[in-house]
């Protein structure tokens, strides 16, 4: 079985989410550090995963679909 979301703390980071977070609007940030394109000329969307994806998107809807 391979992990996907490590149940730790990680870095501090301000990007998309932070405007939101500062409104108390909830979100949801996913990154990749290890990605090395990350935020370069490279960070394209050739290059993303349709299996990465789709394993994101059901995780976020399966998440959102529990909240009561």
């Amino acid at each position: 079985m391979t992990i996907l979301f490590i149940n730790k703390i990680g870095l501090n980071i301000k990007d998309d989410h932070t405007p939101l977070n500062t409104k108390r609007i909830p979100s949801i940030l996913l990154i990749d550090y290890h990605y090395p394109s990350f935020h370069t000329t490279n960070d394209t969307l050739d290059k993303c995963s349709a299996n990465s994806l789709e394993i994101i998107t059901q995780s976020v809807l399966n998440y959102l679909y529990s909240i009561e």
